[in-house]
């Protein structure tokens, strides 16, 4: 018998939410998608597309200045290219059609912050990024109240459902570890407790700032909220009408919103069926699996990289107490666990729940246990097993 607490698979698709996908940077605009053409509603089923065929729940990480139907950016001059005399010209974009359907498909995408145009004007002059500069420092705390308040009068005047729980720094433009100038407590404020961004990116340095190293191999905690190490996304942030190759090699699938598009809209189904064929081999393979939103993978990727995982002879004992020293909040209290080679056995349940079990490939069970808040051990004890080899599984 073998066990292990599998790795989880999220995606993350950034610069969802642009109704242009023209790159103005040379105009000292926002670059937006880069795409040659401009968004509209297939554009937001394709990424719906996905999670359904998944089963999962995408990130759509939004930037929502051209969803200002009021010009209250406007007051927030540092938001855009044309500060105080700001006009969004897409008021009459089919929003009400896209939001409808974002609401039909809420068990199917879930959005996240990004920015309100992704960059920073200081007298009219762009700068990159929103949220932390081209060295990776804060903009001012003020900025950033405003932008943030801008961001979610926006989101409501929308009219969505569900509030973004979730962040994506823009151009991921960072700092992490620098517990007295930290961006985390601020977004905690507004209900933002999960985050995830390259971390560890050589060609983007210096915008991203490492105070200190991560606190496990695929994140680090600071103020108690997880910020999860990206990695490299497998396209380059404008490829579009691409079939994906390749695999992430963490837990994050990265990509930006034309890479999940065609040129032609009516085409879109053709680059999610690539990514479906991809995504779903991955999660296929022992000691892997897909989550099915922020709340499962968060809680997942926590238990994988800090519960120590201990087979013996009809029992599976785990070790939560590297796990509760992170600090970790807003944790759910609950993951994942695949055991294999142990056909025919039923488990018993110590100091834990067990709320599902599915059947898996050959000999592969996957069983969804249910932990109480602070407990430091438990165990599955088989009803009836062979003897083993005793191993420890990381």
């Amino acid at each position: 018998m073998n066990a292990c607490i599998p790795l989880p698979l999220q995606i993350v698709i950034d610069d969802v939410g642009w109704w242009s996908g023209e790159n103005g940077h040379v105009r000292g605009e926002p670059y937006r998608t880069g795409i040659s053409r401009n968004h509209v509603p297939a554009d937001y089923e394709a990424i719906a597309l996905l999670g359904k065929q998944l089963n999962m729940r995408p990130q759509a990480a939004m930037v929502l200045c051209e969803w200002d139907r009021q010009d209250i950016l406007r007051d927030v001059p540092t938001a855009t290219w044309m500060g105080a005399s700001w006009n969004n010209r897409w008021k009459n974009a089919p929003m009400q059609e896209v939001r409808d359907l974002l609401a039909a498909n809420r068990a199917h995408v879930e959005l996240a912050l990004h920015g309100v145009a992704h960059e920073y004007w200081e007298n009219g002059i762009d700068s990159r990024a929103e949220w932390y500069d081209s060295q990776g420092r804060l903009r001012p705390r003020s900025e950033l109240i405003r932008h943030l308040d801008a961001f979610f009068r926006i989101y409501d005047d929308i009219g969505c459902v569900d509030r973004p729980q979730a962040f994506v720094p823009t151009a991921f433009h960072f700092a992490f570890g620098s517990e007295a100038d930290s961006f985390v407590p601020l977004l905690q404020k507004y209900g933002i407790h999960h985050l995830s961004t390259p971390l560890t990116f050589p060609s983007l340095t210096p915008a991203i700032k490492m105070h200190r190293e991560l606190d496990t191999r695929w994140f680090g905690v600071e103020h108690g909220s997880m910020i999860i190490d990206r990695g490299h996304d497998l396209l380059p942030w404008k490829a579009i009408g691409v079939r994906p190759t390749g695999r992430p090699g963490g837990p994050v699938i990265g990509m930006h919103w034309p890479n999940i598009l065609h040129e032609d809209p009516a085409r879109n189904a053709e680059i999610v069926d690539g990514w479906v064929a991809v995504i779903s081999q991955l999660g296929r393979e022992p000691g892997r699996m897909c989550a099915r939103d922020s709340r499962e993978f968060f809680a997942q990727l926590a238990c994988h990289a800090a519960v120590k995982v201990e087979v013996q002879e009809g029992k599976i004992a785990f070790d939560f107490r590297a796990l509760r020293k992170l600090g970790i909040r807003n944790l759910a209290a609950d993951f994942s666990v695949q055991i294999e080679g142990a056909p025919g056995v039923s488990f018993a349940a110590q100091g834990l729940s067990i709320c599902a079990t599915e059947n898996g490939p050959g000999t592969t069970r996957t069983l969804r246990l249910s932990v109480p808040d602070g407990m430091l051990d438990a165990a599955l004890c088989a009803k009836s097993i062979g003897p083993n080899q005793s191993q420890i599984v990381r």
